[in-house]
C-alpha cells in the first residue's frame, strides 16, 4: 500500500460561489481546525476568488460544499461476510 502524505490526509475542502463573477471558489483547511470550529461559535470562512480577486466571507450554512475528514470515513470500515 502506498504511503500517503499526512499533510493532505486531514485536509478539508470548502466550496462557495464568488458573489461577483459566480465562479466556484475552493478553500482548504486542516481537519483539526475545522473540527474545533464546529465546537466554537460559527466564524465566517474568508475566501478570495482566483478569477476576479474578490475577497468575501461565507458562513458554513452558505457554503456549496463542506467535506469531512477522511479518518471519519475510515473509523468504522464495513465488515465483509
Amino acid at each position: 500500500m502506498p504511503e500517503t502524505d499526512c499533510r493532505y490526509e486531514d485536509a478539508l475542502a470548502s466550496c462557495a460561489e464568488c458573489p461577483e463573477c459566480h465562479t466556484p471558489v475552493i478553500a482548504y483547511e486542516s481537519g483539526f481546525d475545522a473540527v474545533t470550529s464546529y465546537e466554537d461559535e460559527e466564524e465566517p470562512l474568508k475566501l478570495v476568488c482566483d478569477r476576479c480577486g474578490t475577497s468575501f466571507e461565507m458562513t458554513e450554512d452558505d457554503l456549496l460544499l463542506r467535506s469531512i475528514p477522511m479518518r471519519w470515513l475510515l473509523a468504522y470500515p464495513p465488515m465483509a461476510n
